[in-house]
């Protein structure tokens, strides 16, 4: 009776514990498909790291892998009800080889994006993110990042990564992709776009459009965004990586307590129906 009503009471802190691990994956997905509807963060996005040799920004990716993730996981978690209601040793064992190799993958991809994040793409770097303005912002084919540009000088009210200065060598600048009488971006000038108007980035109304293009410092001062957007940038990108860093973590931490009562229900399973076959053995009785 004490094994039988430690069985159940393993089973119970399974059943819970595997309960919020499925409805974490659930969350995943939710979460996943929200990033993956959010087309402005996803889009500045682009301008972490290397990012710009990717068909997608980072973003998209990380979307994808969280539905996916969170897909697994509730997959696994159906399994783990199926295995403590079967009492089964191989659904049991599947079971806890899925969680391994979830905390494996999840600890592995936390670790790298801690330790060596430029392996991963997402790392910010003013010298890397300068060269990428100047060498791509205007560029036919190259669309995406120009709008993540005019989306972070929009978003931000700051122009170039360091400053205005960025687009004096820009090939937008030096191979005359820009209108003639523009020194830099609109997107870089005071707007009087409405505050909330999530296309301002595409379609810019300067507030005075010759101050903001005006070589005149003491014009363009008003005008013009002076601040360069690295920093800013920044500050967005390092709030972001702890957010999927403290999600990371909270999910391994369910996966753990998952794992764990996992295998103290397999411990006490073998026991439990050892014992149930002596009591029920025909043999046993009729000695």
């Amino acid at each position: 009776m004490k094994k039988s009503t430690e069985l159940n009471i393993g089973k119970a802190v399974l059943v819970c514990c595997n309960l919020v691990f499925l409805l974490s994956g659930l969350a995943l997905v939710v979460l996943g498909a929200l990033l993956l509807t959010d087309v402005h963060r996803v889009l500045l996005s682009r301008l972490l790291g290397s990012t710009h040799l990717l068909s997608h920004p980072l973003f998209y990716y990380i979307a994808l892998g969280l539905m996916g993730t969170g897909l697994l996981i509730c997959a696994t978690g159906v399994l783990g009800f199926w295995a403590t209601c079967l009492h089964s040793h191989c659904l049991l064992a599947l079971f806890l080889f899925l969680l391994v190799v979830l905390l494996l993958g999840e600890t592995s991809l936390g670790v790298l994006a801690i330790v060596c994040p430029e392996y991963l793409g997402v790392t910010v770097s003013m010298s890397r993110l300068a060269e990428s303005l100047q060498r791509t912002y205007g560029v036919p084919g190259k669309e995406q990042f120009t709008a993540a540009i005019d989306l972070a000088q929009t978003n931000f009210e700051c122009c170039g990564m360091s400053g205005a200065i960025d687009y004096d060598v820009s090939w937008w600048r030096l191979r005359e992709l820009a209108q003639v009488d523009l020194l830099v971006p609109q997107s870089c000038c005071v707007l009087r776009n409405a505050p909330d108007d999530p296309k301002a980035f595409l379609d810019p109304h300067p507030v005075n459009m010759s101050a903001c293009q005006s070589l005149d410092q003491g014009l363009y001062q008003t005008a013009r965004h002076t601040e360069g957007c690295f920093i800013q940038l920044e500050v967005w990108f390092r709030y972001h990586t702890t957010l999927f860093l403290a999600i990371g973590s909270g999910l391994v931490l369910v996966e753990l307590s998952v794992l764990l009562s996992a295998i103290l229900v397999c411990l006490k399973l073998p026991k439990y129906q050892s014992y149930a076959s002596e009591t029920h053995d025909p043999g046993l009785k009729s000695t």
